[in-house]
């Protein structure tokens, strides 16, 4: 290993190359017609489309505007979300699959047209989309894929002979995709929408939705504000009414960007075997070429090394192409559903809330989609889409995917309550070291910092109990069950959980 990785810096390359805005705290006893709950991709799309309809707006975020899963994607714009349309084929039909196919076109053209008609300095870019096929085992998936794609009349090429840096068997090729620098397009989305009245807040993390009478109040650490009808794009929902425990499944995913003493390789690559896969396409950084690769996937708080997967990037990207240095390190949270398709709608059950989660890692364009129809639902016209994403659907192929992340879910939850832990002082602990520790007040979660000083608080996620787990490389506690993440200090970093972990004594 070269052991280029410095845990002190894991800043997006987006959020490293793009101004800080700054927005006020949301100020208690103010009412909105709609509050939008995360300042993500989802959110500030939806704040666009509702700017002139005459609607009070507001955009509230939990801690700084793009700093979330937003600001920490690789940046694809594509339709080809790795090999899903046989998929789709089979639970929705001919039909289905190619309504999954316009809405994301749809969402790659719009984001463009807006970029080049407003003229954001945002690197988007054409590019072709590949998905590689490196195993013989998975030759029946290429064909099944191919027929179901040629089956909707999808645009696709299947190319025998891929890039050899690439490796693979063959790729599946989806002409005209797109990349950009997502953070400098919806910075200047943002701008406009604030230009056009809507509200926009940071650093304002709503714990609490309350409609059980009639008006939504949204409580926070500052008070609380009352809107006529909500929508959480928090990534993770913080109101589950529609069970979305049982439905999402968490996972952490890890990139580089690496600058080459070579040219970097047109076009987006990802590999379809889950078993060391990886992505990568084409950047900018101040300018300057840079390759970023993507891979690492693990459930959220199930990896003992956290740090070794950015190694293990930095190692294959050195054995595929001539990297002179890297230039960040980063990682980002993605939500899976069972059938590999977003919830987003009126969350069941309620009739002003609604809800957009599960992108499964391709959140750019599907979030540009969850915009466009949540902001027609809120005015109260129907969409040709919803029913692509109804998050009250059911399909029973779900059912073995969905048994499979329940287990794995009660497994965590049971086994770290009875895996034995340390019994050792807090005290003992070194600087960098990190330890869930019994102790006479439970289990506490503990961990000295590079400077000596020490930070304790429960082991107990806020959100429903689980245990969480140390992330080595990110120097946060991470729960294992559900995906929400914590500062070492116990601050909320990332939903469902809202409130943070319990301070406690050393």
């Amino acid at each position: 290993m070269s052991g280029n990785f410095s845990p002190a810096d894991t800043q997006s390359i987006w959020i490293k190359t793009s101004l800080e805005p700054k927005y006020p705290v949301l100020p208690p006893g103010e009412h909105f017609d709609v509050a939008i709950v995360g300042a993500g991709i989802v959110g500030i799309m939806t704040a666009y489309e509702l700017r002139q309809t005459g609607l009070r707006v507001a955009l509230i975020e939990g801690e700084k505007i793009l700093q979330g899963v937003t600001g920490y994607t690789t940046g694809k714009l594509t339709s080809q979300h790795g090999l899903i349309y046989d998929r789709i084929r089979k639970d929705l039909g001919v039909e289905g699959a190619r309504k999954y196919f316009d809405a994301n076109e749809w969402a790659i053209t719009d984001i463009r047209t807006m970029a080049e008609l407003e003229n954001i300095p945002c690197d988007i870019t054409r590019a072709d989309a590949h998905v590689v096929i490196h195993e013989e085992s998975s030759d029946t998936d290429l064909e099944s894929e191919t027929d179901a794609l040629t089956e909707a009349a999808i645009p696709h090429e299947v190319v025998r002979s891929p890039d050899p840096r690439h490796g693979g068997r063959a790729v599946l090729k989806f002409p005209n995709q797109a990349h950009f620098h997502p953070r400098n397009f919806l910075l200047a989305i943002l701008s406009q929408c604030a230009q056009a009245n809507v509200h926009v807040f940071e650093n304002s993390r709503i714990t609490e939705i309350d409609d059980s009478s009639g008006v939504c109040r949204l409580r926070y650490f500052g008070g609380e504000v009352t809107a006529t009808q909500v929508v959480l794009s928090t990534h993770y929902p913080i109101l589950d009414s529609g069970f979305f425990v049982a439905k999402l499944a968490p996972y952490r995913s890890y990139a580089i960007a690496v600058k080459l003493s070579e040219p970097v390789p047109p076009g987006m690559f990802i590999g379809h075997e889950e078993e060391g896969m990886r992505s990568t396409r084409p950047a900018f950084a101040y300018g300057e070429p840079v390759l970023i690769v993507g891979g690492e996937n693990h459930k959220v708080g199930q990896s003992t090394d956290s740090a070794a997967c950015f190694q293990a990037l930095e190692d294959w990207a050195r054995t595929h192409y001539q990297v002179e240095s890297i230039y960040a390190h980063w990682s980002t949270q993605d939500n899976w559903t069972p059938d590999h398709r977003p919830f987003i709608g009126k969350s069941p059950g309620k009739e002003n809330i609604f809800v957009a989660t599960g992108f499964g890692g391709w959140g750019m364009t599907t979030g540009r989609v969850a915009a466009h129809i949540l902001a027609k639902q809120i005015v109260c016209e129907n969409h040709a889409w919803e029913e692509l994403y109804n998050p009250s659907r059911f399909v029973l192929d779900m059912l073995p995917d969905l048994l499979k992340e329940n287990l794995n879910v009660a497994a965590q939850y049971i086994g770290d309550k009875v895996k034995a832990v340390e019994t050792r002082s807090a005290e003992d602990l070194v600087p960098g070291e990190a330890q869930v520790l019994q102790t006479s007040e439970g289990r506490v979660a503990a961990y000295r910092d590079a400077q000596g000083a020490l930070h304790t608080v429960s082991a107990d996620c806020t959100h429903m109990g689980c245990q969480v787990a140390w992330n080595n490389a990110e120097k946060t506690w991470d729960c294992p069950c559900h995906g929400s993440r914590f500062s070492p200090d116990g601050e909320v970093i990332h939903s469902p959980a809202t409130k943070p972990l319990k301070a406690t004594g050393a």
